[in-house]
């Protein structure tokens, strides 16, 4: 009792005793581990091929899209190309007729007898048959009014303004009335924007050479149209064996400048006898109408004579 009073006894509790967790064996925490990551990887896997797949389905949507475009380009190539050879096989019956006519015209140039083409160069040459035949020494074909106008036009005798036959050109004397009617005909065929190239500079002229001798073609070639066509015939298209030369031309321009004036003073004259006739219907209309105011004034003077008193 004594040595419970004094000092009483330490009751020191006892520490509670750890248990360890019971952890799973070393195989299931690999196994889990593996797990994770194979379903991670899946999961990348997915998401990947899901991307894969969209991408696929827009590369699809593409390719639908240039197909169709494709297919409409391809519609139109078709319709072209249809168009093509309609229009190529016009041209080749077209080209196949042309080449039968030029066949058909070469023919009957080669049938042509030799004393029609030495009569038309006779023609050409003033009357006068060549006496050394076709290609002796004394044999000069005509000018042709195609060269002339190049002439001129390199030499600058035009541009003063100077009329065609007023030129400076070496022309015959027998054949200078004949270059005359064809130059006055040219004056009236040419246009104005080919008689102000004519009539440009020479310095220019020698810069557009080609162009020059086109013109000069072209107004030739009209001159010949407009000839056939006051001559009236069914086809003014030149043929082969006309040519643009001063001396043909200015023949059959002449002989068309005076059927010209004798059909304008015809005409003149049938409106002069239309005015005379007119004149004298008027002067008898005059006339009538006097007569009947001279019968009227007669008939009053007599009723003023029976009735004087009617007049006061």
């Amino acid at each position: 009792a004594f040595l419970s009073l004094a000092t009483p006894p330490v009751f020191q509790p006892k520490k509670p005793r750890l248990s360890t967790p019971s952890l799973p064996p070393n195989n299931a925490t690999q196994e889990l581990a593996t797990a994770q990551l194979y379903a991670l990887s899946t999961r990348k896997h997915r998401d990947a091929a899901r991307l894969a797949l969209q991408r696929a389905r827009i590369e699809r949507d593409r390719a639908n899209l240039a197909m169709v475009q494709a297919e409409r380009w391809l519609q139109d190539a078709n319709d072209n190309l249809a168009i093509m050879e309609e229009e190529l096989r016009e041209i080749q019956k077209e080209y196949s007729e042309a080449r039968s006519l030029t066949a058909r015209l070469t023919a009957g140039a080669f049938m042509m007898p030799e004393e029609s083409e030495e009569e038309n160069d006779a023609e050409e040459n003033g009357g006068e048959r060549p006496k050394s035949g076709r290609l002796g020494q004394k044999y000069k074909r005509a000018p042709l009014i195609t060269d002339l106008l190049v002439e001129m036009a390199k030499s600058g005798d035009l541009v003063d303004g100077k009329k065609l036959h007023e030129a400076n050109v070496d022309i015959n004397e027998r054949d200078r009335t004949k270059f005359v009617n064809a130059m006055m005909l040219v004056e009236e065929l040419w246009t104005d924007e080919e008689e102000l190239f004519l009539r440009s500079p020479p310095r220019e002229i020698a810069e557009s050479i080609e162009e020059l001798k086109i013109i000069a073609a072209t107004i030739g070639e009209r001159c010949l149209v407009k000839l056939n066509e006051w001559e009236g015939r069914d086809d003014p298209t030149p043929t082969p064996h006309q040519k643009p030369s001063i001396v043909s031309v200015g023949i059959r321009a002449r002989k068309a400048f005076l059927d010209r004036d004798v059909k304008k003073e015809v005409s003149v004259g049938v409106i002069a006898a239309e005015e005379r006739k007119e004149d004298e219907d008027v002067v008898v209309e005059k006339t009538e109408d006097e007569d009947v105011v001279v019968e009227k004034t007669e008939d009053d003077t007599e009723l003023k004579e029976e009735h004087p008193s009617e007049e006061v």
